[in-house]
């Protein structure tokens, strides 16, 4: 994640979790922001970001737990840098997608990499 424009906050996969809108469907139901991307939800304070998620309501003493889970799960994946939000495959360092990698992966998960792959 570089600068925020380009990711939706509910719905794009820019956590560990595959998107904030499925994995915490409670807060999402008493969010009041449904559709705006990262950068609409907080800002930089002093290089430290701070959350300006706005809720309907105050929440319930038994929700916090899955408050507190999911600011986690958000300050895990907020970035450092200023740059244009870009697309990067985890399957490599570098975070481009190589199909070649890609079929290397898939097909040697749980086993020893089969030369075979070396001359696709």
């Amino acid at each position: 994640m570089g600068n925020d424009n380009k990711i939706e906050f509910w719905f794009d996969h820019w956590t560990e979790v595959v998107s904030l809108k499925d994995s915490f469907p409670r807060i999402f139901g008493i969010s009041i922001q449904k559709s705006d991307k990262v950068r609409e939800f907080g800002l930089w304070n002093f290089e430290v970001w701070e959350w300006k998620i706005e809720l309907r309501r105050v929440l319930f003493d038994w929700e916090l737990v899955l408050w507190n889970g999911f600011l986690q799960v958000s300050n895990r994946a907020i970035s450092s840098t200023s740059d244009v939000d870009i697309l990067k495959w985890i399957g490599v360092s570098d975070g481009l997608y190589k199909p070649k990698i890609y079929c290397s992966h898939v097909a040697c998960v749980g086993m020893v990499e089969d030369p075979l792959w070396k001359m696709v």
